[in-house]
């Protein structure tokens, strides 16, 4: 994660400016924007060979991504591995995980999808349910953040963390009449 100033200065990904988070972060873990630095960055370690196979999405608070790493075939099998497919859900402030809490922290960074392969990008949308067309917001593609199995392709409800509605302010001076 990196935020941009717009200073119209470039950020250095590979110097002391980005904060190392790959050994873990907690919900009390200090933002590194709060430290002065430029952003975070982990290394993925689920296992040799594993990258990021999706793009990214980030919702909530939350950045969600889809990562794939290869598994060898055991000896005999009569079919292929596709590989070990996994979906995170990291703080979009400190990298701590929220796969596996409705919470913006204190999870796991990542769950394994049922069937491997190569799982679609998360995406996002509101779509009308129900008789009254109330208004629902969806998750396709992100890790199950309740708990038990993900699937690559399974929805899932989320609910923002914050609210969606905005108000409108008025001010004015005497002079701007």
């Amino acid at each position: 994660m990196v935020m941009d100033e717009f200073s119209g200065t470039s950020v250095d990904l590979d110097s002391s400016s980005m904060d190392d988070l790959t050994s873990g972060s907690t919900c009390s873990t200090a933002s590194p924007l709060a430290t002065g630095k430029s952003g975070w960055f982990i290394d993925l370690n689920n296992g040799t060979g594993e990258q990021v196979v999706t793009s990214s999405t980030i919702f909530a608070g939350l950045i969600f991504l889809s990562t794939n790493r290869p598994v060898p075939t055991p000896v005999g099998a009569c079919a292929n591995n596709l590989g070990e497919a996994r979906g995170y859900a990291l703080n979009l402030l400190n990298a701590s995980g929220a796969a596996d809490t409705l919470n913006v922290c204190g999870g796991s960074r990542s769950s394994v999808f049922v069937g491997g392969g190569l799982p679609p990008s998360p995406v996002t949308g509101t779509v009308p349910v129900g008789p009254g067309g109330q208004p629902v917001t969806v998750m396709i593609g992100g890790v199950q953040r309740t708990g038990g199995a993900s699937s690559p392709i399974g929805a899932q409800r989320v609910t923002p963390s914050i609210t969606q509605r905005r108000t409108r302010t008025y001010w004015y001076t005497d002079g701007d009449k």
